[in-house]
């Protein structure tokens, strides 16, 4: 199975790295620069052919690949050399990898959105950003494992002695996720993990116990008391367009924004209709409860919402509104990586992303759901986007590092010296391996501690 995996992932790495370079190549040939190679891969060639001013390679290490062109990184006389094009051109040689990639995202994203959406009630529809209406779900205790009947004996291996102790414990504890000990019949029976709802209410947080006590012996279980978000101002058939300032594009991204807030008590912007007339309202602390699944946080989302049938044409404009969602996700992530709302510790390197690849394609393979195929291909789009956002990044050694040398040489009207260039993008590739390692021992770690 990992072989599997590590095989599936470099296939996926693969293409992503050919299209990539594809790009620059055809925009090269089409501004007259001159290719020497073409390669798929680093270190010494497996493979290698073309007799003509272009070699194209198969190299032993499956880290990336390159489009070797004429007086890329050193001077030269040739005219047709990448150097002694004009800043315009070598500007669109350099971007055009990134565009290839938010290409190719699209085709797949339109792949997965055409041919493999998943079905509601034996319909395809596609999410807005509107609401439709509230959900209320079932009770998470019992989701969990406790039953009508069952004597709580111990919640975190402490004594339960009555109603008030249990709902205390749940106040007390630090996730709204405990371990539990009870009597069912007469066998005793281990919960390891019981969940519940908690929200922030003015600055407090809450927990809503789902389940009714006489003394410790549970007598019922009951839903939730409305939602949260109608509670603090969202209302069915608002269009959500902005929160916690941040624009809201497709239905994927109110589930990013939300999941990435600290205590989930956000500001909203929202379309709504109002006596026929359609305002703009403001929200300031919309609420939404959470429970905590093996340490990882899960938000509620309480309400649905609206679909629209699809068709073969809101299918390309859907994919474009969805590619819109993941650049722009992306760009958030990076700046709250910056900001140090993530660490190191969240980020998945090379081997966290085979592991994932591996698993998603695993159960896709084993599986004939169109969801299955959909989560691979969703997958593929949005490590094809982030390629290309990664890669427009002003880092040196990075198309963007490159793309911000052209833009100051267009701008002073002179070129950078070609050797304080290599240099800058020698330092930046060696701190980019010196990161990319870092990352690969905390993925590691990450799978021998979890």
């Amino acid at each position: 199975m990992v072989i599997f995996k590590i095989l599936i992932a470099l296939l996926i790495f693969g293409v992503l790295i050919f299209v990539h370079e594809l790009g620059h190549f055809l925009m090269a040939k089409a501004c007259g620069v001159r290719v020497n190679e073409f390669a798929l891969g680093m270190g010494p060639k497996l493979v290698s052919f073309g007799k003509k001013e272009t070699t194209y390679s198969l190299r032993l290490l499956p880290l990336g690949g390159f489009c070797a062109m004429e007086g890329e990184d050193e001077d030269s006389d040739d005219p047709r050399a990448f150097g002694n094009k004009k800043v315009w051109q070598r500007i669109l040689i350099v971007v055009a990898g990134v565009v290839m990639n938010f290409l190719f995202g699209y085709l797949i994203l339109l792949l997965a959105i055409g041919c493999f959406n998943p079905l509601s009630g034996g319909e395809s529809l596609l999410g807005t950003t509107t609401v439709l209406e509230y959900n209320q779900s079932g009770a998470l205790s019992e989701a969990c494992g406790l039953e009508t009947g069952d004597i709580i004996l111990t919640i975190n291996d402490v004594e339960m002695t009555s109603s008030e102790a249990i709902t205390e414990a749940f106040r007390t504890d630090d996730d709204g996720n405990v371990s539990m000990t009870v009597a069912r019949g007469e066998e005793t029976h281990t919960l390891p993990s019981v969940a519940q709802r908690r929200c922030t209410l003015d600055g407090a947080l809450q927990t809503h116990l789902d389940f009714q006590t006489e003394g410790t012996t549970v007598t019922a279980f009951v839903p939730p008391q409305g939602s949260m978000a109608m509670q603090t101002g969202l209302q069915p058939g608002d269009t959500i367009e902005e929160i916690n300032g941040r624009p809201v594009i497709s239905t994927n991204d109110i589930t990013i924004h939300l999941q990435s807030d600290e205590d989930l008590v956000v500001p909203m912007k929202v379309r709504r209709t109002v006596d026929g007339e359609e305002q703009t309202v403001w929200l300031e602390g919309v609420t939404f409860c959470h429970y905590t699944d093996n340490g990882m946080r899960q938000l509620i989302m309480d309400f649905s919402i609206l679909g629209e049938q699809q068709t073969f044409w809101n299918t390309f404009s859907h994919a474009a509104k969805t590619e819109v969602s993941l650049v722009t996700s992306t760009w958030c992530s990076l700046l709250d990586m910056v900001t140090g709302r993530y660490g190191l510790n969240q980020i998945a390197g090379p081997v966290g992303t085979v592991d994932l690849v591996g698993n998603v394609v695993s159960d896709a393979v084993g599986s004939v759901a169109r969801e299955d195929f959909y989560s691979v291909f969703m997958l593929i789009a949005l490590i094809s986007v982030n390629l290309g956002v990664m890669n427009l990044l002003p880092i040196p050694a990075l198309d963007g590092g490159r793309l911000l040398f052209l833009i100051v040489e267009a701008i002073i009207r002179r070129p950078i010296p070609k050797k304080f260039e290599g240099m800058v993008h020698l330092i930046g590739f060696g701190l980019l391996i010196l990161f990319m390692i870092v990352i690969t021992f905390n993925d590691i770690v990450r799978l021998f501690t979890a």
